[in-house]
């Protein structure tokens, strides 16, 4: 009965509008909407100060890198990033200066036992002051305070102290941020967690494992079935997806080993699968190769982990990087997000349509067989309209 009424509680302050710092947040229909306006999230994983030669831990604040960089993103038609550990009030006074949203993360150890109270006391104290400063800054749209907790791990401490300490740690953040909502990036093993425990939901899914997204399912309806566990109205995020170009590995869309063009490739087939699927908007990994993820910052090793990257870089000493040919592949697939029809999808003759466009676009038509059905000229960045055309009497087959 506890967890019913918290619940309900819940998903009746989500129908109402979120005010925070000036700027308006409702969490409605499956998607985020600022200021009134429904947004679908263009993202990419960002990781501040994980250059060649960096940790992201004990990085200095480089601004010049940082200008770069936002501006590269915002240039590849993104709209958010996401990242797993805070940002500096330092940088986000520099971020303010773009119109970026982020999805900040907060580093809460995964692996840690949730039931001990001296852990539970150590990650109220990380929440508390992040959200000493971070409440401040308005282009924070959401908050991620744990990254892929796993299955044993949440068995080890119990399930009902782990959703007490994730509970702990969004009451603080409600608290100091109001109207920032707040999730966990799950992974596809966990979805037996409780999605009324968080304001929206957020998922890491990769094309290759596990069975249940690259067999049972396949990805577009493993989305479908995600957004299906969700409450009803709350947005899904996918918060990790995409593949390393590592010189070893399976490739074909496995972990590691994939050319350019696979990595092109599966991407933008991830892409648009999760569109279809039903989310509210991704985050692919990552903005960069993380050269310190293999235990060595100064050498590019050869382990998947380090080989995600949109842009990689040429040297210990090239910290700007160069972009990898996906990178503008997705520039022009998101440049019109197409989230109605979904394909897949059988409509009769009456055909929602629905997209989320970049100011690249100044026109949007629709063709069949060579035939131009409808056109719109596009006024800023959503349309919406209904395509109705004749259509031969269907019937079941005999």
């Amino acid at each position: 009965m506890k967890n019913t009424s918290f619940t309900k509680w819940l998903l009746c302050c989500l129908l109402f509008p979120l005010l925070a710092n000036g700027q308006e947040i409702e969490l409605k229909n499956n998607f985020f909407y600022l200021d009134g306006q429904k947004i679908f999230l263009k993202g990419i994983g960002y990781e501040v100060g994980a250059t060649p030669g960096e940790l992201p831990w004990a990085h200095t604040f480089n601004p010049e890198v940082l200008h770069a960089d936002i501006q590269r993103i915002l240039a590849g038609g993104f709209n958010t990033i996401r990242t797993w550990a805070p940002f500096t009030a330092q940088e986000l006074n520099l971020l303010q200066d773009y119109d970026i949203k982020i999805i900040m993360g907060i580093w809460i150890d995964p692996h840690a036992d949730f039931s001990q109270p001296a852990f539970v006391n150590q990650a109220r104290a990380i929440v508390s002051d992040v959200l000493s400063y971070s409440k401040n800054y308005d282009n924070i749209i959401a908050y991620l305070i744990m990254n892929e907790p796993l299955p044993e791990t949440i068995a080890a401490a119990g399930y009902e102290a782990t959703e007490d300490l994730w509970k702990e740690l969004i009451d603080i953040i409600h608290a100091e941020h109001p109207g920032r909502p707040v999730s966990i990036a799950n992974t596809s093993n966990g979805t037996y967690i409780n999605p009324g425990a968080f304001d929206f939901s957020a998922y890491n899914v990769y094309i290759y494992n596990p069975v249940t997204v690259n067999y049972l399912h396949r990805y577009r309806d493993f989305i479908q079935y995600l957004q299906q566990l969700n409450l009803p109205g709350r947005p899904l995020i996918l918060t990790e997806y995409g593949l390393s170009v590592s010189p070893s590995g399976p490739g074909n869309w496995g972990y590691g080993g994939n050319s350019l063009e696979q990595q092109l490739q599966g991407d933008l087939y991830m892409y648009k699968a999760l569109v279809d699927g039903g989310a509210a908007g991704s985050c692919m990994f990552n903005y960069s190769d993380g050269w310190w993820k293999g235990g060595n910052e100064f050498s590019h090793d050869d382990s998947p982990e380090e080989w995600f990257g949109l842009v990689e870089y040429s040297s210990l000493s090239d910290h700007f990087g160069t972009e990898r040919p996906v990178w503008d592949a997705v520039r022009a697939f998101q440049s019109a997000i197409i989230t109605l029809p979904r394909s897949a999808e059988i409509y009769p003759n009456r055909v929602p349509v629905e997209m989320f466009l970049n100011d690249t676009i100044a026109r949007v038509e629709v063709h069949l067989n060579g035939e131009l059905l409808n056109e719109w000229q596009a006024f800023g960045s959503y349309l919406q309209d209904t395509l109705e055309f004749a259509v031969e009497e269907l019937s079941d087959a005999v």
